[in-house]
């Protein structure tokens, strides 16, 4: 049982207001000592102070959340149709409130609200768990040493999540931290740690048992709400059984196109501790949640698909990136995106690590935070951009294809040839944007190529074969396939640009429609 500042402090609600829910009958204390007048809450009840805010957040008054559960549907329905009326003033509600009757609908009963996580001293502990049991004698061993040393603990305690997504399915990367109000003994075999979260955060509360539910249910709605996970989830066990889960989180603005690029237009500075080759080995939320020997993230799913990065010496460019002391330069996207990427370096164990804050497409256009790569020094040699690219055999006999002769105008850019739809074109991607506007194959093995900034090549810088459009300045060759849709011919073609010379990714391909 905690006492009203206690709770206050657990809850974020203030004791003036716990009181006057008391008084309004809204929030009853477990128990009230009749010599003292000390309110005293359980640990449980902090489900309810989540309800009280999420009903207050939709527009409730106190009256009708007393009356919440006697006829909720009711409630809900008379208050979605008042936000109807006024829709343009409060979207942000109605939207909360459609939540809420899903959640409802589904029996999936966690009240989740956004509040900020007071500091609270601990003495903490971070290791690879192989299950709870061993993370839960941890928690006894480590309390009772602390109250052997004079420590006066709290009942709570927190369990820091590193791994990003519900622990145990293999070795886990936890933290287990106790609470402390003081300690009597100035000299101490324990190291302290100040818990502080400056963003945000995501709650909600539940048991062992929903534990997994809780987890799927807190990142669908921050997926929902238009909520970035920037950081580890908190776990806060409580006497009683009860469980807060906490996740800090960054809110996402509406898309918008007119976004500011970063100057890249930077002096040059050196620093010869980069010069190499370095391999990406995670990437994650933020930089605390790194383990040199727990790796959270399958490496080539963010969003530039990166597995590797080369520091070449001076600086010099190479596919999209380039750099200077203290940041990695790049560019992609369309409409074109120039973003200046800080990085950090640190050891571990003798191995040279780099944190590196890589910007995407999202944190241009809706203000999210960049992701945290983590990667690994593998040599420190000053590599030349031509020995680590991909070169392609050229090296094809003409072979004629009668059926690829004549003009092609393009029409579309995918990821996989199953992927194309004639009546649906990619839309990421709009007609203006793409790189290529045509191509024209003439008989003994000459072709004409158009690019969308009005470029014009020929033989000898490309020529093709039997299935095959040979790029000599980029020294690759690329796969053409022909398919007949409704009565129309279509041309598929490889696009091996830097992302496959350089980042050894699979290919794109362009679409063409046959033109005269």
């Amino acid at each position: 049982m905690y006492k009203i500042g206690e709770f206050s402090r657990l809850s974020g609600i203030s004791v003036k207001a716990l009181r006057f829910y008391d008084k309004e009958g809204v929030l009853i204390p477990d128990h009230i000592d009749k010599f003292t007048g000390y309110r005293y809450y359980s640990p449980s009840q902090l489900d309810e102070i989540h309800k009280i805010i999420v009903l207050k957040e939709l527009g409730f008054n106190l009256q009708e959340i007393k009356v919440f559960h006697q006829d909720v549907m009711q409630l809900l329905n008379n208050k979605e149709t008042e936000l109807n009326v006024t829709l343009l003033h409060i979207n942000d509600q109605l939207k909360k409130l459609s939540n809420l009757k899903e959640m409802m609908l589904m029996n999936n009963l966690f009240h989740i609200v956004i509040q900020k996580q007071s500091a609270v001293n601990c003495v903490s502990k971070r290791k690879l768990f192989k299950n709870y049991q061993e993370l839960l004698d941890e928690v006894y061993v480590i309390r009772h040493k602390m109250e052997q040393e004079g420590y006066q603990c709290s009942e709570e305690f927190y369990v820091i999540n590193y791994e990003i997504s519900l622990p145990f399915e293999d070795l886990s990367d936890m933290e287990i931290s106790i609470p402390f109000q003081n300690v009597i003994h100035k000299r101490t075999c324990f190291e302290h740690k100040r818990l502080t979260q400056n963003s945000e955060m995501a709650c909600l509360v539940c048991n062992q048992d929903t534990l997994h539910t809780a987890y799927s249910s807190l990142q669908l709605y921050i997926q929902n709400n238009h909520y970035q996970i920037i950081g580890p989830f908190y776990e806060i066990y409580h006497a009683d059984g009860t469980i807060e889960l906490k996740v800090p989180i960054w809110k996402l603005s509406d898309r918008n196109e007119l976004y500011e690029n970063d100057n890249i237009s930077i002096p040059f500075v050196n620093d010869a501790e980069i010069i190499g080759h370095w391999k990406v080995i995670d990437i994650l939320p933020s930089k605390e949640c790194f383990h040199p020997q727990k790796h959270k993230m399958p490496v080539g799913i963010g969003n530039f698909n990166i597995k590797e990065l080369y520091f070449l010496p001076g600086g010099e460019n190479y596919w999209c990136f380039g750099w200077t002391k203290g940041n990695v330069i790049s560019t992609f996207g369309y409409p074109k995106k120039q973003a200046l990427n800080p990085y950090e370096l640190f050891k571990v164990d003798d191995k040279t690590y780099m944190f590196l804050e890589l910007k995407s497409d999202d944190c241009f256009t809706m203000n999210a935070l960049p992701e945290i790569y983590v990667l690994q020094q593998m040599d420190h040699l000053p590599h030349k951009r031509e020995d680590i690219r991909i070169c392609d055999d050229l090296d094809y006999p003409f072979v004629t294809d009668e059926k690829v002769l004549g003009e092609w105008n393009v029409c579309d850019y995918i990821e996989n040839i199953e992927d194309f739809n004639p009546e649906q074109p990619n839309h990421h991607f709009s007609k203006d944007s793409l790189f290529f506007r045509n191509i024209t194959f003439r008989q003994g093995g000459g072709c004409d190529l158009l690019y969308g900034d009005g470029k014009h090549y020929c033989e000898p810088n490309y020529t093709w074969t039997n299935g095959r459009l040979l790029a000599h300045l980029s020294k690759v060759s690329e796969a053409y396939t022909l398919y007949s849709i409704n009565g129309i011919d279509y041309l598929f073609i490889e696009w091996k640009s830097g992302d496959y010379i350089y980042g050894m990714r699979q290919p794109y391909f362009y679409v063409f429609k046959r033109g005269r």
